[in-house]
């Protein structure tokens, strides 16, 4: 009995490691995810939102968006990072009541003066308009633990053979944690920089 136990775990390890995400399709999971959310107007789901605290003073929640990044892989470095760039931004709306945010802050530039004009540009294309798809370029292994992919991102149809393809690459470097790799730094550069 002992050693059918130990046959079939010998077994199954091999469909395991074939289930594991490669990281290649970590990324285009999460950028199709992403996509999918902004098309569709979800905005809570890929980035913080104004919301009142319990005695109605304005701060951010940032609770689905969070949550989605650790579904889509994202190490618990690069969420703390993210959690961190939103504290002064928290700091300075907890100052306003939430029923009067938009008569304090009427203008994007009120918004950008206290770093709270992240809702101005999409995260995780640096870009203020939405991208269709994203095509990986290059896979370069640092290690057997680290991985950057090279990609970038187009508009148009995702099966069109013509596409347009933005002016800038993507560069996302994953780390492989217990066996499954997440996206630790994504880095945005112009086609003319290396």
């Amino acid at each position: 009995m002992r050693n059918n136990i130990l046959i079939l775990l010998l077994l199954l390890l091999p469909v395991k490691a074939l289930a594991q995400k490669s990281p290649e399709s970590v990324v285009i999971d999460f950028y199709k995810w992403y996509f999918s959310v902004i098309e569709s107007g979800q905005i809570e789901e890929y980035q913080p939102i104004f919301v009142a605290d319990s005695v109605g003073m304005t701060t951010l929640d940032m609770g689905k968006y969070i949550n989605n990044l650790r579904l889509y892989n994202f190490t618990d470095s690069l969420i703390n990072s993210e959690i961190t760039s939103y504290q002064n931004c928290i700091k300075e709306v907890s100052k306003t009541k939430f029923n009067e945010l938009n008569d304090k802050l009427p203008d994007l530039d009120d918004y950008k003066k206290i770093g709270c004009d992240f809702f101005n540009i999409y995260r995780w294309i640096m870009d203020v308009e939405p991208m269709s798809g994203i095509e990986i370029l290059e896979t370069i292994t640092i290690d057997e633990n680290k991985i950057i992919i090279k990609g970038q991102f187009f508009r148009g149809d995702e099966m069109a053979k013509n596409r347009n393809y933005w002016n800038k690459f993507l560069y996302v470097a994953l780390n492989k944690e217990n066996n499954t790799w997440k996206i630790n730094q994504i880095e945005i550069r112009k086609t003319n920089q290396k």
